[in-house]
């Protein structure tokens, strides 16, 4: 309670200039990353979700070519060619145990032959290990061999129609024409033949998906690279389709849950640049420790210590904890509430539901619980935008609204029976 009051007391004395608070968390979706987001804006601070292993340039990618802002999903299960640019899905790629259920299923060809998987990539991941073919290319050139590969299903004229209408508005035909399979070769370490053998390929083995991300997006043409690759998903014409890019749909709570996608590097310098000037005077940090993860040249450990007031949630206590002035341990995640969207989704509108399975060991409180708390006593505009006294009763107000929508894989006839049914199901 005393920690408590003290947290209240130092956002009071901010209120004549809320954008001196930083708020900085994991990246959260559901209804507690809704809490996040609601009680920045609504109180007028800033926010920014850290992630350590960011993918601003996959989505950013995947918006320029699919025009989707949800990642889609990659239908590794029933591809037959898996053409992968960098990601390394068995290892630590976006979601590698979902991937790694995915590979075995297209690795054991039940009613159709086996799979074959290429890896193009510089360093000989777990992925590349477990791949019939490892292409090693030239650091940061993986876009010019994706480019090479599509010149060639465009020079053959293997190219879906639609799909090719769709590359040439995002690059001209003479362009693909300059990275023929011979120039290409000298650029990226590939040879010509092996360029040929693997537009062929790609071509011939459908459904085909082309993944790509990890160390292809980490260069400064990464953008370039991870483009260029998932461009070659339209010339074959498997987005939408079982094997290929399956783009996911918005979320059944839309209007309830938006999704808090991770802060891109630059934008961390910049809040790292004021918090050095004294632009931010207190910092509320949940789920994310930026103290060790940010590179050293980037000055953010220095920086956070020219904060007046640092606060901490967190089960334990790390790096960017141990310079925090006050600690509010929290729930883990087996003592708390909540619900999910995932990202990326399986292809269609799924939401899952997260219930206490222990009772909490330690004096802990959620950290939606927390500003829910916060938010009824600072009252006003950020007592208005957070109107539940729980993360609880959030949650439950998320199932009802599933629950009047009348559809989904749980059905009752009454909202307690469908609470029930959806806390049974996850």
């Amino acid at each position: 309670e005393a920690a408590l009051d003290e947290l209240i007391e130092g956002l009071r004395s901010h209120e004549d200039s809320p954008e001196r608070l930083l708020v900085a968390t994991e990246p959260i979706r559901g209804q507690l990353g809704m809490i996040v987001e609601k009680f920045v804006s609504a109180y007028g601070g800033q926010y920014l979700a850290f992630e350590t292993l960011e993918e601003t340039v996959l989505r950013t990618a995947i918006k320029q070519v699919f025009g989707q802002d949800r990642l889609p999903a990659f239908d590794i299960a029933n591809s037959q060619f898996i053409l992968s640019f960098g990601s390394d899905f068995l290892g630590s790629w976006l979601s590698p145990v979902h991937y790694s259920q995915q590979y075995g299923e297209f690795r054991q060809g039940v009613d159709r032959d086996r799979g074959t998987l290429v890896q193009v990539e510089p360093r000989f991941s777990l992925t590349a290990a477990n791949a019939d073919q490892w292409v090693p290319v030239k650091p940061g050139t993986e876009g010019i061999l994706a480019f090479s590969i599509a010149a060639v299903i465009i020079r053959d004229g293997l190219a879906d129609p639609e799909g090719l209408q769709l590359v040439s508005q995002m690059i001209s035909p003479q362009e693909l024409a300059r990275y023929g399979p011979d120039a290409a070769a000298t650029i990226t370490g590939v040879s010509a033949e092996r360029i040929e053998e693997l537009a062929r390929a790609f071509v011939d083995h459908q459904p085909g998906l082309a993944l790509a991300g990890g160390s292809a997006a980490g260069h400064t043409n990464g953008l370039f690279n991870l483009t260029a690759a998932y461009a070659l998903n339209l010339l074959v014409g498997n987005v939408g389709k079982p094997g290929g890019v399956l783009l996911n749909p918005d979320s059944p709570l839309k209007g309830l849950v938006n999704d808090q996608y991770a802060a891109s590097f630059s934008q961390w310098v910049d809040i790292t640049r004021k918090m050095q000037a004294g632009s931010i005077q207190m910092a509320l940090i949940h789920g994310a420790n930026p103290a060790y993860s940010m590179p050293k040249s980037s000055g953010f450990k220095e920086a956070l210590a020219n904060v007046p007031f640092v606060v901490s949630f967190s089960s334990f206590m790390d790096e960017t904890s141990s310079m925090a002035d006050l600690v509010l341990p929290t729930h883990v995640s087996l003592e708390d509430w909540g619900d999910d969207v995932p990202d990326p989704s399986p292809g269609f509108q799924t939401v899952g539901f997260q219930q206490p399975v222990v009772v909490p060991f330690g004096d802990t409180k959620g950290f939606g619980d927390v500003l829910l708390t916060v938010a009824g006593e600072l009252g006003g505009a950020v007592g208005s935008a957070l109107p539940w006294n729980s993360l609880r009763e959030s949650v439950r107000a998320s199932a009802r609204y599933l629950y009047e929508l009348n559809r989904g894989s749980t059905s009752a006839g009454s909202f307690e029976e469908f609470w029930m049914g959806v806390l049974q199901r996850g």
